[in-house]
């Protein structure tokens, strides 16, 4: 009831977010272990391309509250990170989905994307890289709108801390908005997302160095 209630507000406060219009996305409530595999996953989404994404959020109860607006002061105060909001969860899918739209759009009017970027998964596996920055700017739309509690930042201090798969959760979702905050908020959301795709996506080294990264990326008007 809650996601149907809200599926038209959320979008529209999306694209007031992007400041851009999104195609033909749904969002639907399901056991999203049926789409994702039984690994804890709170959402997930289902690439369109030349039929209507949609995104399931799952009707498990795993979920702390349906925003992070209906905690109480002190229990925002206690917790010590959580992202498993129901709008939280609903908006970092739907910026899944806005990321491969940008994607295709950028195909279709023949802009270079990037190799690791350039397929149809909505989260690119072929490169640490490329899952990091499209997750960083998922988290990073989280954290604009208020979803994501985050009470520390958290900045590796060598290669191996980000390639111990046992951190990758603290690499992903917790070090990569911070890695991409300054950025995206300079360039706004689509346009970073074109250049970020436009060049290839950052090394280990370069996730420990955000600089190197950054020195190197080509812009384009």
């Amino acid at each position: 009831m809650y996601i149907r209630d809200n599926e038209t507000k959320f979008l529209a406060e999306f694209q007031d977010l992007v400041n851009d219009t999104v195609y033909d996305v749904y969002l639907i409530v399901d056991d999203v272990s049926k789409y994702a595999g039984d690994d804890g996953t709170l959402g997930y989404c289902i690439p369109g391309g030349a039929t209507a994404s949609e995104i399931v959020i799952t009707n498990q109860e795993k979920f702390l509250a349906y925003e992070v607006s209906m905690l109480s002061k002190y229990q925002r105060r206690t917790l010590v990170e959580a992202n498993n909001f129901v709008k939280g969860v609903a908006f970092h899918e739907m910026t899944h989905n806005y990321f491969n739209q940008v994607i295709r759009e950028m195909r279709m009017y023949e802009m270079h994307v990037a190799n690791e970027y350039n397929n149809f998964s909505i989260i690119p596996r072929n490169a640490f890289g490329s899952t990091f920055i499209e997750e960083g700017v998922c988290e990073y739309v989280n954290l604009k709108i208020g979803e994501e509690i985050i009470l520390q930042d958290y900045t590796p201090e060598n290669i191996e801390e980000i390639t111990n798969p046992e951190n990758k959760e603290n690499i992903i979702y917790r070090y990569s908005p911070q890695y991409l905050k300054s950025f995206i908020d300079y360039y706004g959301i689509k346009k970073a997302i074109q250049i970020l795709v436009g060049n290839s996506p950052p090394t280990i080294e370069e996730i420990l160095y955000p600089g190197r990264f950054y020195s190197r990326l080509i812009i384009e008007d």
